[in-house]
């Protein structure tokens, strides 16, 4: 019969939003095997939080009792190796993620501002008949107006979403 070692996590996410306040979210990370678990605000920590966890039953998984596993190489054991290099990589890696994912909200972020510059330049510069620039005016407001139904159609559904709990 074969040994299988498992590590399960179950993540809670909530949204807390009240009339004065911009909406936070908030979590709690809970290890299945152990019943440990954390709250977490920034979801580095409940990263740190599952590493930790996996960390221990790599070691548990290819080491023996007496040996804790170190920070120093074992050409005895790669699966001892491996599990050092994965623990001392992944904290690393779980750092680089999620730098990118906040440049990529920032970039998001930033992007309606930079939209209404290149509107209010192209607009500027456009030298075109007082009909021809109305013209343009409406079809415009008709495209902010769709964009403007759709992202109230996403807020509804994402409302009817949380609401399913």
């Amino acid at each position: 019969m074969s040994q299988q070692d498992v590590v399960s996590f179950m993540l809670r996410f909530v949204r807390e939003a009240n009339e004065t306040e911009q909406a936070r979210w908030r979590g709690l990370i809970h290890h299945v095997q152990s019943d440990n678990q954390e709250p977490f605000t920034e979801f580095a920590q409940a990263l740190a939080f599952m590493q930790a966890n996996i960390n221990e039953t790599v070691q548990a998984a290819f080491s023996s009792k007496d040996a804790p596993m170190s920070d120093t190489p074992d050409n005895n054991n790669p699966f001892m190796e491996t599990a050092r290099l994965w623990g001392a990589f992944m904290p690393q890696y779980n750092q680089a993620l999620l730098d990118t994912m906040q440049e990529m909200m920032a970039a998001g972020a930033a992007m309606p501002q930079q939209m209404n510059n290149m509107m209010g330049q192209m607009m500027s510069g456009w030298s075109g008949n007082p009909q021809e620039q109305q013209q343009l005016l409406t079809q415009l407001a008709q495209q902010v107006d769709q964009l403007t139904a759709q992202v109230a159609v996403l807020n509804q559904r994402l409302t009817e979403l949380e609401n399913q709990k």
